[in-house]
């Protein structure tokens, strides 16, 4: 699985997002990647991590637009004290 041999450099963050109702294997799949990066932030202390879902969430721009700013504010404009380990 390359998920579980993802070697994360210095300072990286990664925010998914998913929703609820873009298939039916989607949000299944998804979850697992998440395990696996929640345990990369464990692992490494600069490996900053977040899972937004939004459960009633399609395969379209009108769920990712809203969706859009909650990621560039937790990437790029909270500092790394506020940053949540998920």
């Amino acid at each position: 699985n390359h998920a579980e041999m993802y070697r994360p450099t210095p300072w990286t963050s990664m925010y998914l997002y998913g929703g609820g109702k873009e298939s039916e294997a989607h949000l299944p799949n998804l979850r697992r990647l998440a395990t696996i990066m929640q345990a990369k932030a464990q692992e490494f202390s600069d490996f900053d991590f977040r899972l937004s879902v939004d459960e009633g969430g399609t395969h379209s721009e009108a769920y990712w637009r809203r969706e859009f700013p909650k990621a560039m504010k937790w990437l790029f404009f909270s500092g790394r004290d506020d940053i949540q380990h998920y």
